[in-house]
């Protein structure tokens, strides 16, 4: 939209994904974003003026006490198409998940040799669309495969953008209230 492009596309699937696999639930954000190319030319060969980030870097501080950082950018060279990852660290473990790579991921252990858990199976990676289409059809029949987005999914990823906005605006912390 207008209002925000990198948060409100690319972000969104980046701190869904992070919700999804900790559980955690934030306390308060900041979130601080830039328009790196403010005028672009269309197809046609018109220049417009930008008006939303395409850049922003979201920081979380999660009700357990973790923080999550997170960066997003539409305008990095030399990164075609969506280039996600996530890593996810403790003191002892941790993993990380390259969605270029959707079927490996890396366990991480302190003074320990990482461990790679590969997974044979495309049903959720960027190439298994239907098998996830299909999965929402069997949710709207009523069998949960644990793997849908919910409506409470989509509000809080719409309040998520609201309230970084505001963040952004503010240039301070703002809480999270739902």
């Amino acid at each position: 939209g207008e209002t925000s492009r990198a948060l409100s596309d690319i972000g969104g699937h980046l701190i869904d994904l992070t919700w999804f696999v900790t559980g955690l639930s934030p306390k308060s954000i900041f979130y601080e974003k830039q328009t790196l190319i403010p005028e672009r030319k269309k197809p046609s060969g018109e220049w417009v003026k930008i008006k939303n980030e395409d850049y922003g870097t979201l920081l979380i501080r999660y009700t357990n006490g973790a923080q999550g950082v997170y960066t997003f950018c539409q305008t990095a060279a030399g990164h075609i198409g969506s280039d996600m990852w996530m890593e996810i660290s403790g003191t002892k473990k941790g993993i990380l998940w390259y969605e270029r790579e959707p079927n490996i991921l890396f366990l991480k252990r302190a003074g320990d040799d990482d461990e790679i858990i590969e997974v044979d199976d495309s049903k959720y990676n960027t190439h298994g669309q239907f098998e996830v289409f299909s999965d929402f059809l069997g949710w709207i029949d009523g069998k949960d495969s644990g793997c849908v987005a919910t409506f409470n999914d989509g509000h809080r990823q719409v309040y998520l953008v609201e309230l970084a906005l505001q963040s952004s605006e503010s240039g301070s912390w703002v809480d999270w209230k739902i």
